[in-house]
């Protein structure tokens, strides 16, 4: 494989381990003087082999009751129930809800036939009333799993929060509640995350992103009450189906070769500046991939006699697979050859895995600038900058790509909500937030426009890859795939997804029996 190999390691990646480690560089030979190599190491996490398998979770959903939830609350009330059904009898469920006070609607309790029960009448009470105490909704929903002593927790917990508007009782700037999110999940003492529901134009979208990253989970942009469903079920596909969680990707340069920061928004820490880098990744879904791009500086060899292996790193992998509850660990490593008959670069086969995952990268960085620009005032500017990101997609080599047609297609549309103050102030602000979120965690979060549902078409054209089809997988597409209604299993038959390369099948069967449910 261009880039990379895959020296012996105690304990050896199989087709059964959960996570399958891949290096790949831009260049596969270079000059002797060259020294500028860009190194991509893919995470991707297997199928779930059967429902049965995954691990049981526990799910705490604080929803907002303020008066304003009127006219959102009777379809998420809907939705919650449909997630109770969802529910195994060894899944736990906490409920509650916050106005300008805090209520446990339904203490933590397992969804067996008794539970459900209960937790469906604890959804049916609720009503809208008062003002918005979201901190105090979202501490009290951590409490809920701090009460949990360590040796009873799932291997999956997450709280759920579900807001319209902007905090107005409790806490109400971003830092504070950031602070106090951190400091909570530090108290639990293990993996929870934190995924939050911002709906319409009234809610703070950025201090639900600090709170979904402080917690290591989403934001969920929902800019009509019928997103709500599939933006609930994009959310609960992917819980049902965590591969593994605490995923240690470290970067170890090889001799003389210097390491630079990689290009990631995950935890990263050092050992030794340029030489070791740690990269944590909280949890990774079944079929998911995480990419992650490392730039290297190798030595020159001016006096090389003709060809020579340059080692630029070793990249090893240890993670917790949730589903067999077992411990893991692989190591591979990345070289280039250095060419004396070389006068120009010679690209790898894998450099189209690269540029992609460059570009995915630039275009986050850049809807976040322009978000940032477009607050101070300036929508033209920021139209300008979102404008010169499409035109470098346009002009790459990769333009044709589901993933870079996808990237371009979320600068669109983070340029039509900058069409003048007020469009930008209803939907332009959220709508790039939740863009250059999902670009930065390489996942799934928004509303029903991101996947077409329609019958599978009798016979599929295949995609148009400028790479080989079996590389696609390490690019972050998912290839057309089929899923039953109420199935997991991408090879099964039912619809199409056609539009999100960061949806996997689970998400979509998630939503597939959503819509089943309602007929």
């Amino acid at each position: 494989m261009g880039g990379g190999d895959k020296p012996k390691t105690d304990r050896e990646a199989s087709q059964q381990e959960a996570l399958h480690l891949e290096v790949f560089t831009d260049y596969e030979r270079i000059t002797p003087a060259q020294t500028d190599v860009t190194v991509l190491a893919t995470v991707t996490a297997a199928p779930l082999a059967s429902e049965e398998r995954r691990a049981p979770i526990t799910i705490c959903a604080a929803i907002d009751r303020s008066g304003s939830m009127k006219e959102h609350l009777p379809l998420l009330k809907e939705t919650l129930k449909f997630m109770v059904h969802q529910l195994r009898a060894d899944d736990r469920l906490s409920l509650i809800s916050f106005d300008h006070e805090v209520k446990v609607e339904f203490p933590l309790a397992n969804m067996d036939v008794a539970g459900k029960s209960h937790a469906e009448k604890a959804i049916d009470r609720m009503k809208d009333r008062g003002q918005t105490n979201l901190s105090g909704g979202l501490l009290a929903a951590l409490q809920e799993f701090y009460n949990v002593p360590s040796a009873e927790a799932s291997l999956v917990e997450s709280v759920l929060l579900f807001t319209d508007g902007k905090a107005n009782i409790g806490i109400t700037d971003t830092p504070t509640i950031e602070r106090a999110t951190r400091s909570m999940l530090g108290q639990i003492g293990r993996q929870t995350c934190v995924f939050t529901f911002g709906y319409g134009s009234e809610h703070d979208a950025n201090m639900l992103r600090a709170i979904a990253d402080a917690g290591s989970g989403l934001f969920y942009y929902i800019n009509n009450v019928d997103c709500i469903p599939d933006s609930f079920c994009d959310c609960l596909g992917g819980l049902l189906s965590v591969s593994a969680q605490n995923i240690q990707l470290s970067f170890m340069a090889a001799d003389d070769v210097m390491l630079y920061h990689p290009l990631t928004p995950y935890k990263v820490t050092t050992a030794s500046q340029n030489q070791q880098y740690h990269v944590t990744i909280p949890d990774i879904y079944c079929e998911e991939e995480k990419c992650i791009l490392i730039k290297a500086t190798v030595p020159k060899n001016i006096d090389i006699a003709d060809v020579a292996q340059v080692n630029i790193l070793s990249c090893h992998i240890q993670y917790f697979d949730v589903v067999e509850c077992l411990p893991r660990q692989s190591v591979v490593a990345a070289f280039v050859i250095q060419d004396k008959a070389c006068t120009q670069p010679v690209l790898a086969a894998s450099n189209d895995q690269v540029q992609l995952q460059l570009l995915r990268v630039q275009a986050a960085e850049t809807i976040d600038q322009a978000n940032e620009i477009a607050k101070e005032g300036n929508l033209n500017m920021a139209r300008d900058l979102l404008n010169a990101c499409i035109v470098r997609i346009d002009g790459s080599r990769v333009r044709l790509h589901p993933l870079a047609q996808h990237i371009t297609q979320t600068m669109r549309d983070s340029i039509s909500g900058l069409a003048n103050r007020m469009a930008y102030l209803q939907i332009g602000r959220a709508q790039m937030t939740n863009h250059s979120h999902s670009h930065w965690q390489q996942r799934s979060n928004t509303g029903s426009s991101s996947v077409e549902y329609h019958p599978k078409p009798a016979h599929p054209q295949p995609q148009q890859f400028l790479v080989p089809p079996s590389a696609a997988v390490a690019m972050g597409v998912l290839r057309n795939t089929t899923v039953a209604a109420g199935s997991n299993s991408s090879e099964a038959v039912g619809v199409t997804k056609t539009t999100s390369p960061y949806r996997i099948s689970s998400k979509c069967a998630m939503m597939n029996r959503y819509t089943s449910s309602k007929h």
